[in-house]
């Protein structure tokens, strides 16, 4: 016998079903949106040569992989984590607390190199870096690393100041990490901002390392001195040291020939109205010549930037 069904249940069957596609497809569509269109707040532009960042956004217990794809950040992996015992927030010693900032993975140890406790890999960060020895931070051995064998989580509160993931989760994450030059930020809080606010930011500061880059070529003082801040501090000179230090230097030059590659910008997490920059700096004068890396630090000032820090390495 041929059965048929109401009209009113069919127009109601296909009004479900087109209200569930189109929900799965505004669910895609969103989530598109928001890795193109909403970046890290912290990190301002990265050279093409930074394929790869990774962001734990502490308060939230979260890691996060990001893919740089021509400027724009593509999240790629996300790990619960656990911080240190007392949180975040690291200025003294043994105070069981995770760092606030911005590190480079120093190196790789293996499984064959490290106790079970730090699990199949573990990767050092440069804690401290400047920013932290300008604020008297003391303390050391801030690593990322996984979990002994068998152990697959942690609670959200329970190193000593250590990122920790698990050892399937570190693994997963391995091939994309470049020891020596890959980037953790730890952030105090995760935000997010429009691509087009952080190209804004880019452009500006762009503009300033630009114009510092030129007057320190002009071999004229007072310009290339009036970037520098009175607070200046590179840990061996204050601002009147430098300037007489500068003014020696640059006292000896015929020409100064200086080009800037792979620059790195971060508004620095838990710092107000504080940059940091890296760059790859090539110097050539009439009677010297170096290459290496510059890192400096922006301060905002009124309505103008001020380098407060800068030193090779």
């Amino acid at each position: 016998m041929q059965r048929f069904f109401p009209l009113a249940l069919l127009v109601v069957s296909s009004i479900l079903f087109a209200q569930t596609e189109l929900a799965y497809l505004k669910k895609s569509d969103d989530q598109a949106l928001i890795q193109t269109t909403l970046q890290p707040s912290s990190i301002i532009g990265l050279s093409e040569r930074d394929t790869y960042i990774l962001v734990a956004s502490l308060e939230e217990g979260s890691l996060q992989l990001f893919e740089n794809s021509n400027g724009t950040l593509i999240p790629k992996l996300e790990f619960p984590m656990s911080i240190g015992k007392e949180g975040f927030g690291k200025e003294i010693e043994g105070d069981k607390k995770t760092p606030v900032g911005v590190y480079r993975i120093t190196s790789f140890l293996n499984d064959e190199q490290l106790d079970d406790f730090y699990g199949r890999a573990a990767y050092p960060l440069n804690y401290p870096n400047a920013w932290d020895l300008l604020q008297n931070r003391t303390g050391s051995g801030i690593w990322l690393h996984a979990m002994p064998e068998g152990v697959t989580s942690r609670p959200a509160l329970d190193s000593d100041g250590c990122i920790v993931i698990n050892n399937e989760q570190i693994e997963m994450l391995s091939p994309y990490l470049d020891v020596g030059r890959t980037r953790i930020v730890l952030t105090d809080k995760s935000d997010w901002l429009p691509t087009e606010q952080i190209q804004i930011q880019r452009e500006e500061l762009e503009s300033h390392i630009k114009n510092w880059q030129e007057a320190w070529e002009s071999l004229q003082d007072q310009p290339y001195l009036a970037f520098y801040s009175d607070d200046y501090n590179n840990l061996k000179h204050d601002k009147a040291s430098w300037d007489k230090y500068k003014k020696r230097v640059n006292g000896s030059k015929k020409f100064i020939d200086v080009n800037i590659s792979d620059l790195a910008i971060f508004s620095y997490p838990g710092a107000d109205n504080i940059v940091m920059t890296e760059f790859y700096q090539s110097y050539v004068s009439n009677n010297y010549r170096s290459k290496g890396w510059k890192k400096q630090l922006w301060k905002k000032e009124g309505d103008s930037w001020k380098i407060i820090y800068e030193a090779g390495g």
